[in-house]
């Protein structure tokens, strides 16, 4: 099942007529910068969650496999050896999935960072 995440500029609506400001067009320009650095942010957490959905929604078809294969092992002795590599597997994973989200923070850093 895909989530459709959309970014804070399509969830929330933001009054942009300078005359609800009280500097009026003098505040725009900020705004507008301001404005199109959140899009831009927006746009990046989004890409960054589909591919954390993406690598899950792998996993899941994994584990899906894994079970198959248990249920399909002839022996305690096989079961134990899948388990042990199963383990194996989704350790793996976590360390895959810890290494992507340092990787999304620290893109969201440098992204504030240059900004």
């Amino acid at each position: 099942m895909r989530h459709i995440i959309r970014p804070k500029s399509q969830q929330q609506k933001v009054l942009t007529n300078s005359s609800n400001t009280q500097y009026g067009s003098q505040n725009q320009g900020k705004f507008n910068l301001s404005n199109k650095y959140e899009n831009l942010l927006d746009q990046l957490k989004v890409r960054q969650n589909q591919e954390m959905i993406d690598v899950l929604e792998e996993e899941q078809q994994l584990e899906f496999e894994r079970e198959q294969a248990m249920a399909n092992a002839k022996n305690p002795e096989e079961q134990k050896r899948l388990e042990k590599l199963f383990q194996i597997e989704r350790n793996k994973t976590n360390q895959r999935l810890e290494q992507i989200k340092r990787e999304h923070q620290r893109q969201q850093e440098e992204f504030r960072n240059q900004s």
